[in-house]
């Protein structure tokens, strides 16, 4: 594993000698103090890997449980929810409508005259100017920026 790590960089084998020399000289301070910052270091770790792992599989269950956009519209246009005359901005992150707006939804029994859905994605780093804004004919576009 190391000579691989050399032929990636050849500067690898000079900064991992510096970083071992630090290491070995401050090795003998973790038992008069030094195990506390190494506690606390291994518990904001714990946490945090806990709530991205706990996020991730959160937005995998919600995105199951979404509505797709054609169904959204289908019981829009028959006319099975009431609509208020206001605006509503929702952003998502899949595809689907938004949990918001199906909270907002659930719990107010009306969905806005005029709802914005704001996708943002960024798969790849650059978009040519011709594929930047792309309409898909529901009053909706995909905009690509990079």
């Amino acid at each position: 594993m190391a000579l691989e790590l050399a032929r990636r960089s050849p500067v690898t084998i000079p900064f991992l000698a510096i970083d071992l020399s630090f290491f070995a000289a401050n090795i003998v301070k973790i038992f008069e103090g030094g195990w506390f910052p190494l506690v606390v270091g291994i518990a904001v770790y714990t946490l945090m890997t806990t709530w991205h792992t706990g996020r991730t599989i959160l937005t995998q269950r919600l995105s199951e449980q979404s509505l797709s956009i054609d169904d959204f519209l289908r019981d829009l246009r028959s006319n099975v929810i009431p609509r208020v005359p206001e605006l509503r901005f929702s952003c998502r992150l899949s595809r689907g409508i938004p949990i918001t707006l199906l909270h907002n939804l659930k719990h107010n029994k009306v969905v806005h005259q005029n709802v914005v859905l704001v996708n943002i994605e960024s798969k790849r780093p650059r978009a040519s100017p011709t594929s930047r804004i792309v309409s898909n004919g529901r009053s909706s576009a995909a905009a690509s920026t990079g």
